[in-house]
């Protein structure tokens, strides 16, 4: 009994496996040309949580330190729609030059990614240099 068991289960693998890519091939052939294509993934958040320095000034060099920026450079935009000059981007710290014409306010960094693009914000303060 054991042994036809065996027979009966060796067969039905057989058939199994032997049917699969017939399966797998009819399947494939019933799909569009996009179809199969995976979907891609929106934008992950991304938090912004300090600056260095924390007050700054125009021509001054900061890092903002955050999460989840991505590989890929985005942008950072000062108070007034002003953008800044990028040194370097990573997905946890970015390096901008303050540009001239910022000031006090939100400071936007917007990262892109396939399906579209995310911003997040945060407070900083621009001080005023002693000869002004």
């Amino acid at each position: 009994m054991k042994q036809c068991k065996k027979i009966i289960l060796i067969f039905s693998l057989i058939l199994l496996f032997g049917a699969m890519p017939r399966i797998l091939w009819a399947d494939w052939e019933s799909y569009n040309d996009e179809s199969w294509r995976m979907k891609e993934k929106p934008c992950s958040y991304a938090k912004m949580k300090t600056f260095s320095p924390q007050t700054t000034y125009v021509g001054e060099k900061i890092a903002i330190r955050g999460k989840g920026f991505g590989k890929d450079p985005g942008e950072v935009i000062f108070s007034e729609n002003v953008p800044a000059k990028i040194i370097s981007w990573s997905t946890q710290r970015i390096w901008v030059l303050v540009p001239e014409g910022a000031v006090t306010g939100d400071v936007k960094v917007i990262k892109t990614c396939p399906s579209g693009s995310f911003g997040v914000s945060q407070y900083i303060k621009i001080g005023k240099l002693k000869s002004e």
